[in-house]
């Protein structure tokens, strides 16, 4: 029998690959009727890219999470990009100090060049499609900007009482965590901020942060029990100035948190009245945007990046309406 819709999750084991299955998985377990799902526990390597084209009905719907399209089939194919290093400028990397690992440098031609194949090609903001349009302009007319689903939680809306900040970010070279870690406590004064729990292990910062009374590093943590830091801290801090999404960004502005982030086109389309804006460098717009998050709230935005709508129009077709 040919499955209709057939989604590629192989990949999906950490970081923002995680939590868009997990809300794939939610919604589908919703009773909905379920597309198909393959490359659980699979690595994205070559031999799983070959693999996959094999079991496939040829006329099924193919979607792809993992930033490379499917090329075979007469069926549509859709491809989620959803890695800003795959689609970075020379002078991005160059700002960020960073140099691409190998694994990446060999990814770069092959997700560049299997968009090509894909019918539509989603990206999760503006900025992505602007990334990849540059360095694949072919496909630039196939490019839909949707923001990645996120479900509010039960608690979206509901009050805190103190004031901690969370920093929910996998560390990596080119997300300079130390940096801006130092930067948000020397802005910060105890009067506004009393701590900020650091998703990563003190091993992975200098011993002047690990000493720092207001920090407490609870190292990478399960989905539920992010969640309860989520539920304890007034405000969201996530400073990073390369990203395809920004998933932190969506989470606290459908959960009724404040995020203090960078001044961007790309955080201010995501984050919405969430955002509490600061200027790259700039300390003092630093700590007036940490004021502003402790001390305004706003209200759960619970419609923009909801789930149902997001799966609904992915695989019932919505994604090749032009």
């Amino acid at each position: 029998m040919c499955q209709d819709v057939v989604i590629d999750c192989a990949g999906a084991a950490m970081g923002g690959a995680a939590r868009f299955l997990k809300e794939l998985d939610a919604w589908i377990g919703e009773g909905t009727n379920g597309p198909k799902i393959i490359g659980r526990d699979q690595s994205l390597s070559p031999s799983w890219l070959v693999k996959r084209e094999r079991h496939i009905c040829d006329s099924a719907q193919r979607i792809a999470l993992n930033n490379v399209s499917f090329i075979l089939g007469r069926g549509p194919r859709t491809v989620l990009l959803r890695n800003a290093l795959h689609f970075a400028t020379a002078g991005e990397l160059a700002g960020l100090g960073y140099d691409l690992p190998p694994a990446i440098k060999v990814q770069i031609p092959i997700v560049r060049a299997a968009v090509r194949r894909a019918d539509t090609v989603v990206v999760p903001c503006t900025a992505m499609a602007d990334r990849v349009a540059r360095f694949v302009p072919k496909v630039a007319e196939r490019i839909v900007v949707r923001p990645h689903p996120v479900a509010s939680r039960p608690w979206a809306g509901f009050g805190v009482s103190g004031k901690e900040l969370l920093m929910p970010i996998l560390n990596a070279p080119y997300k300079n965590l130390e940096f801006h870690l130092a930067n948000v406590l020397e802005a910060s004064q105890e009067a506004t901020l009393d701590r900020v729990y650091v998703t990563a292990e003190a091993t992975e910062f200098s011993g002047q942060l690990r000493s720092d009374p207001r920090v407490e590093f609870v190292g990478q943590l399960s989905a539920s029990d992010l969640d309860r830091y989520w539920q304890l801290c007034r405000a969201i801090y996530f400073p990073t100035q390369l990203e395809s999404f920004g998933y932190p960004l969506a989470e606290a502005r459908a959960n009724g948190r404040r995020v203090v982030a960078l001044n961007t086109s790309q955080n201010r389309e995501i984050a919405g009245s969430a955002l509490a804006a600061f200027e790259l460098d700039d300390r003092d717009s630093l700590a007036a945007a940490i004021d502003d998050a402790m001390g305004v709230t706003r209200s759960p935005d619970r419609e923009t990046f909801d789930p149902n709508s997001y799966f609904s129009w992915l695989t019932g077709g919505g994604a090749h309406e032009k």
